[in-house]
C-alpha cells in the first residue's frame, strides 16, 4: 500500500462510508481537480495535496492523545466524536472509533469532528436528571483550546504557519516557542484544515494536573510512579464544578496571549470558547456541500489535511509555570460562574424595548454610562449582549452571555488589570434579568406578546425560528405565549397547517382564543384571496376533536374564558356552540331517560335510510326532544342582552364538535341537514328540503386538535378490500344499478338477504366505508419485514415476520382539500408529522404541500423531564390485567394501556387518552405493549408509502410521549409534582432499544427495580 493510501472504514453511517467493497482511499483525490480553488497561492495549495501524501507524519493528535482516550472506562470519560455537526454527544460514536480501531481500520476516516473529554452520558439518580454535555465536565487527560479565524482569507492564515521573517520563524513557531517557554502543561499544536476557508489551530495542554486521582490513574495507565507524578506535577484539584466557566477563561486568556506573541489581528470565532465545542478532527473526512466555494463536486471527500503540527511528550526544558491551575480556577469569583440556564432557555424578542431598558438598568447599577448596551444578537450558545466600552469605541467587543453573570472586557478602553465587571445584582444570569425587564415591559404596557407581535410588523422568517425568537424562557407560561404568536402566524402565511410541539404547549387554545381576531383580520385583507377557498366572512369556524368528550372539554374550558373576556375584550369575541351528531343526542337521550334505541343497523332493515328517519317515524316524542335540544344548542347570547340563533351569525360563533363531524361537514345528509335549526319532520319527505339546508353548512375554517394517521390516511387489508369489491358487484348485479344509485336501505337488504360470510363478518359500514374510499391498484403495497423489521423472535413462522408478503391498500385522503376551508392541524406526534409532510409529495421540482408543516418539538423549546421505568413481564396479554390491578391498588391513580380488559374510569387505552386535559392532578402509570399484527402492517406499509425511517420506534415514542405529557412536561405542577412510570416488558424494553431509547426524548426514563 502506497503510503497516502489509506483503508476506508465502510462504517454505516459514517462520513466517508459508501454500500461498497473495501477500497484504497486517496486523501488528495478530491484536492487534484483542475476545478479546485481553495483561494490561496498555486504553491500553497501544492503544499496541502502534499501534505496529503504522507498522512502519517503528522498524526500525533490523533496517535498520542485522542485515540488512547476514546473511551477511558477508569475514569468514566470518552472523547466524543462526530460525524457531522448535527451529531450528539453520546458516547455512542467513541465506542464506534474503538471498534473500527480493533478492527485495524481508519477511525478518522468516520468522523469529521472531535470535542474535548468528558465523563459519559449517565443519570444521576439522586435526582433523576440526564446530564448534559455542560454538566459532564472533568478532568481528564489534556484540554485541547481551537482558534479558527473564518473571516480572514485562507491566504493570510496559510502566511500565519508557512510565511517565516528575517529570523526563518513563522507565528506560528512564535507562538509555540512562547507557550512552550512558559508553561509545562503545554503539549504542542496541531493545524486542521476545516475543508472550507479556515485552518483549526489546536493548542493541547495536559491537564492530569488538576486532579490527585487523575494523576494517579494516568501514571498506573502509563507504567510510571505515582508519587513521583504527584510530587512533581499536583498541586490541588479542582472543582468539577466551575470547569465549564474556567476553560472559556483559559480561551480567553490564551487568545490574547496570541495576538500579544504574533501581532495576529483576525477576528476568532466565539463559540470555540466552550469546552464541548465540535472541532475539525484531524484527517477526517468532510462532505462537500452543494455549490460551495472551493469548486468541489456535491457529496466529495474533503481531507481535513494536518497542515502542520508539533507534539511534545513532555514539558519543554525550561519550562516553568502551570497554564492550567486548579488553584487559580477554584478562587474564580461567582460572578464569573455561569449559571445553567436549561430551565429558563432565552430569545430575542424584541430588541428595540429590550434594548433601552437593559441601557438605564445598567446605567443606574453600575453608575455610569459606559460600558453601554451596543446590541443584543443571538450566538450559537444563546443570546449575548455587545458593548461600546467608551464613546470613542465604534466596534463593540466586550460582551456577556446569557448564561453569565458578568461582562467580559475586551476592544480598546479596557480599564487596565479588570477581565470582568459584574451585572449589578449577580444573584441573576443575563438571560434571567432579561425574562425580568421583558416582563416589567409587558406589565407597564398592559399588552400581551401576542397582541404587540400583530399589531407590530409582518413577520417573514420561518415559524420555526419565529417561535423560537418569541420564546422568552421555556416555562409553560412563556411557551404558550409564544406559541399564540406561532398558531397565528402560520395561519395567515398558508390555509393548511399543522402544528407540531410538545404536549401541553397550548396550541390548540392559543388558536381557539384566536380565532374571532383571526376570522376579523382575515376579512380585512383576506389572505387567501384567489385560492378557492371559503371566504371569510362565509362559514362556520369548528373546533374538532377526537371524540365528543374532549370536544366538550374545549368548550367548557372557551367557555368559562369567553364569559371572563366578553366585558373588556377589543372586539365581540365569537359565542361557543357545542354541536353533536343526531346519533350522539339520540344515544345519550336513550341512556337517560332508559329507551329502547332503535340501531343504524334496525333502521335500515325497517327500510329507513338513516336512523333520523327512523326514530321521526317510529320514536316522535324522542324526535321532537332531540329537535329542542338542537335548537337550544344554538342559542347564544347577543347584543342588549337579547338571545339569537347561532346557525344565523356564523361570524359570531365558534363551533366545538368531533373530528368526523368536521371532515364530512359540507357533506349532505339527512343527519346533517337535521342540525339546521329549520329542519322539521316534513323536510323528510321532499329530498331537495333537506339537501338544501345540508348545503348551508360551509367551513371557513378548522382547529383540528390532535390529529391521528386515521384522520390522514385510509388502509385496508387486501382480503377487506375484495371482500368490498365482491359486494359492490353484488349490489350492481341484485340491483341492476351501480353502487352510487342505490339506497342504504337496499344495501342493507341485500347485504342480509345475500352478502357472503365474509361479507358479514366485515359488516355493512365497513363494508360500505372501504367501497366509498375507491382504493385502486395503484394504492396497492406489501408488507416488507425486511425493509421494517421489528420483534425478537424473527423466525418465518414469528408473529411479525410471517405477515411479509401481505397486502394491503394505503391511500392519502384529501378531506382538508375538498373543504375548501382553511385547517389548522395540531399535534404532539413526530410520526404523524412526517406523513403530513409527505402526502401528495411528488418529484415536481416546485413541490406545493397539502399542508405545511411545523416543527416545534425540538428539545431546545422545552426542560426535559425525567421519569420512573420499570421492566415487568406482566406487560402482555395474558397478564396485564393482574398488572393494572397491582398499580391500582398501590399508589397510581391511573393506568394507560392497551390491552386490559378493565374498562373503569381508572383504565384508558393511549387512543382514549390522546388529548385529555383533565389528568394533571393524577398518578399515572403508562403500560407499554407489543402492537397487534394487523397494527404491525399497516405501519410497515405506511412506511413504505411514505418514507418514513424507524416507524415502529416512532410509533412508540409518540405513544410514550402522549401519555407521559398528561401530567408532565408542561403539565407538570412543580410545586406538587405528580407521579409518572412507564412500565414494558423486558422483550419490548430490548427490542426497542434498551437504554438508548428510553433515555432519550422530552421525558427520558430512568430504569429502577
Amino acid at each position: 500500500m502506497s503510503s497516502n493510501k489509506f483503508k476506508d472504514s465502510n462504517t454505516t453511517g459514517s462520513t466517508a462510508s459508501e454500500n461498497h467493497e473495501e477500497r484504497l482511499y486517496d486523501y488528495a483525490e478530491f484536492l487534484k481537480s483542475p476545478a479546485v480553488k481553495l483561494g490561496i497561492s498555486p504553491a500553497y495549495q501544492k503544499r496541502f495535496i502534499s501534505r496529503c501524501a504522507m498522512p502519517e507524519k503528522r498524526t500525533d493528535l490523533w496517535k498520542q492523545w485522542i485515540e488512547p482516550y476514546l473511551m477511558l472506562d477508569d475514569l468514566n470519560l470518552h472523547v466524543p466524536m462526530h460525524e457531522d455537526k448535527t451529531s450528539n454527544f453520546s458516547h455512542h460514536g467513541s465506542a464506534h472509533a474503538v471498534h473500527l480501531l480493533n478492527k485495524d481500520e481508519p477511525a478518522q476516516l468516520a468522523f469529521s469532528l472531535f470535542s474535548n473529554p468528558i465523563l459519559q452520558p449517565a443519570f444521576r439518580y439522586d435526582d433523576a436528571t440526564w446530564q448534559r454535555p455542560k454538566e459532564r465536565c472533568a478532568v481528564a487527560p489534556f484540554f485541547v483550546f481551537t482558534f479558527e479565524a473564518d473571516e480572514t482569507p485562507l491566504q493570510d492564515q496559510c502566511d500565519w504557519i508557512w510565511l517565516k521573517d528575517a529570523t526563518g520563524q513563522t507565528l506560528l513557531d512564535k507562538l509555540d516557542q512562547h507557550l512552550a517557554q512558559h508553561y509545562r502543561d503545554y503539549r504542542g499544536y496541531t493545524v486542521v484544515w476545516s475543508g472550507n476557508k479556515s485552518l483549526h489551530i489546536h493548542l493541547l495542554f495536559a491537564s492530569s494536573h488538576l486532579s490527585r486521582r487523575v494523576t494517579e490513574i494516568l501514571a498506573e495507565r502509563n507504567g510510571k510512579n505515582a508519587e513521583a507524578q504527584l510530587r512533581d506535577h499536583w498541586q490541588g484539584d479542582i472543582d468539577p464544578s466551575v470547569i465549564w466557566d474556567y476553560y472559556s477563561t483559559c480561551w480567553d486568556n490564551l487568545e490574547s496571549t496570541i495576538r500579544e506573541a504574533t501581532g495576529i489581528e483576525g477576528k476568532f470565532d466565539q463559540s470555540l470558547r466552550y469546552l464541548h465545542q465540535k472541532r475539525r478532527l484531524p484527517w477526517g473526512l468532510r462532505v462537500a456541500e452543494t455549490g460551495n466555494a472551493q469548486g468541489f463536486k456535491g457529496g466529495d471527500l474533503i481531507p481535513q489535511v494536518v497542515l502542520e503540527e508539533r507534539m511534545r511528550k513532555t514539558s519543554a526544558k525550561g519550562a516553568q509555570g502551570y497554564f492550567l491551575s486548579a488553584t487559580e480556577a477554584n478562587a474564580m469569583p461567582v460572578a464569573q460562574v455561569s449559571k445553567s440556564s436549561s430551565d429558563r432557555r432565552c430569545a430575542p424578542l424584541y430588541v428595540d424595548e429590550l434594548l433601552p431598558a437593559l441601557t438605564a438598568y445598567l446605567r443606574e447599577g453600575w453608575g455610569a454610562e459606559y460600558p453601554k448596551p451596543a446590541t443584543i444578537t443571538e450566538e450559537t450558545n444563546g443570546l449575548t449582549v455587545w458593548f461600546y466600552n467608551s464613546p470613542a469605541d465604534q466596534n463593540p467587543s466586550s460582551f456577556i452571555e446569557e448564561d453569565y453573570r458578568s461582562m467580559l472586557w475586551r476592544g480598546r478602553d479596557c480599564p487596565a488589570g479588570e477581565k470582568h465587571k459584574p451585572l449589578p445584582d449577580t444573584s441573576f444570569t443575563l438571560g434571567e434579568l432579561l425574562i425580568e425587564l421583558q416582563a416589567e415591559i409587558d406589565a407597564k404596557n398592559g399588552n400581551s406578546i401576542a397582541n404587540r407581535q400583530r399589531q407590530g410588523r409582518k413577520r417573514f422568517a420561518p415559524t420555526t425560528q419565529l417561535f423560537a425568537n418569541c420564546l422568552l424562557s421555556t416555562a409553560p407560561k412563556h411557551y404558550r405565549s409564544a406559541m399564540s404568536i406561532l398558531a397565528w402566524a402560520a395561519s395567515e402565511s398558508f390555509p393548511r397547517n399543522m402544528i407540531v410541539s410538545a404536549e401541553g404547549g397550548g396550541k390548540t387554545t392559543a388558536a381557539i382564543r384566536d380565532a374571532g381576531k383571526f376570522r376579523l383580520d382575515d376579512m380585512l385583507t383576506n389572505h387567501f384571496s384567489g385560492k378557492g377557498l371559503v371566504a371569510p366572512d362565509n362559514g362556520f369556524q369548528v373546533v374538532c376533536a377526537s371524540s365528543y368528550k374532549q370536544a366538550e372539554e374545549h368548550y367548557e374550558a372557551y367557555l368559562e374564558w369567553w364569559r371572563q373576556q366578553t366585558d373588556h375584550a377589543s372586539i365581540d369575541l365569537p359565542a361557543p356552540v357545542l354541536i353533536r351528531s343526531f346519533s350522539e343526542h339520540y344515544k345519550r337521550h336513550c341512556a337517560q331517560h332508559k329507551i329502547d334505541s332503535i340501531s343504524h343497523a334496525q333502521a335500515l332493515r325497517m327500510g329507513f335510510n338513516s336512523q333520523v328517519e327512523a326514530v321521526a317515524s317510529q320514536q316522535s316524542a324522542v324526535f321532537n326532544a332531540l329537535s329542542e335540544l338542537r335548537d337550544a344548542s344554538w342559542k347564544v347570547p347577543g347584543k342588549n342582552g337579547n338571545t339569537i340563533c347561532g346557525f344565523q351569525y356564523s361570524t359570531s360563533v365558534i363551533l366545538f364538535t368531533s373530528h368526523d363531524m368536521a371532515q364530512n361537514f359540507n357533506q349532505p345528509s339527512v343527519s346533517k341537514a337535521w342540525l339546521h335549526p329549520d329542519f322539521d319532520h316534513t323536510a323528510l319527505q321532499d329530498s331537495g328540503q333537506w339537501r338544501d339546508l345540508a348545503l348551508q353548512f360551509r367551513l371557513y375554517r378548522v382547529i383540528h386538535d390532535e390529529v391521528s394517521l386515521n384522520d390522514l390516511v385510509d388502509v385496508a387489508s387486501a382480503k377487506d378490500v375484495t371482500t368490498a369489491e365482491e359486494f359492490r358487484q353484488l349490489v350492481k348485479v341484485r340491483s341492476g344499478a351501480d353502487w352510487s344509485k342505490v339506497n342504504q336501505s337496499q344495501r342493507y337488504q341485500i347485504f342480509s338477504e345475500h352478502g357472503s360470510d365474509a361479507s358479514k363478518a366485515l359488516g355493512f359500514h365497513e363494508l360500505c366505508r372501504i367501497i366509498d374510499i375507491g382504493f385502486t391498484l395503484d394504492d396497492e403495497v406489501r408488507v416488507d419485514f425486511d425493509a421494517n423489521p421489528f420483534g425478537i423472535n424473527n423466525s418465518d413462522d414469528a408473529m411479525y415476520r410471517s405477515t411479509n408478503g401481505s397486502t394491503y391498500y394505503v391511500k392519502a385522503r384529501n378531506w382538508w382539500t375538498t373543504q375548501r376551508a382553511r385547517v389548522l392541524f395540531t399535534t404532539t406526534e413526530a410520526l404523524v408529522a412526517q406523513v403530513a409532510h409527505r402526502i401528495n409529495k411528488s418529484d415536481r421540482t416546485h413541490w406545493v404541500p397539502d399542508i405545511r408543516v411545523h416543527r416545534l418539538d425540538r428539545d431546545e423549546f422545552t426542560t426535559s423531564d425525567s421519569i420512573r421505568l420499570r421492566r415487568d413481564r406482566r406487560a402482555s396479554k395474558a397478564n396485564i390485567d393482574e398488572l393494572v390491578r397491582d398499580r391500582l391498588r398501590g399508589d397510581k391513580d391511573f393506568v394507560i394501556t392497551d390491552m386490559s380488559s378493565d374498562h373503569g374510569s381508572s383504565v384508558s387505552t393511549h387512543v382514549s387518552a390522546r388529548g385529555r386535559n383533565d389528568l394533571q392532578e393524577a398518578n399515572i402509570c403508562t403500560v407499554l405493549t407489543f402492537f397487534a399484527k394487523d397494527e404491525y402492517c399497516r405501519l410497515n406499509v405506511i412506511a413504505q408509502k411514505f418514507g418514513i425511517e424507524d416507524v415502529y420506534r416512532e410509533f412508540y415514542r409518540d405513544r410514550l410521549n402522549q401519555a407521559v405529557g398528561r401530567n408532565r412536561g408542561l403539565r407538570r405542577n412543580p410545586d406538587t409534582p405528580y407521579d409518572h412510570e412507564i412500565v414494558v416488558s423486558p422483550t419490548l424494553y430490548q427490542c426497542l432499544g434498551g437504554a438508548d431509547f428510553f433515555s432519550s426524548g422530552r421525558y427520558p426514563a430512568y430504569l429502577v427495580h
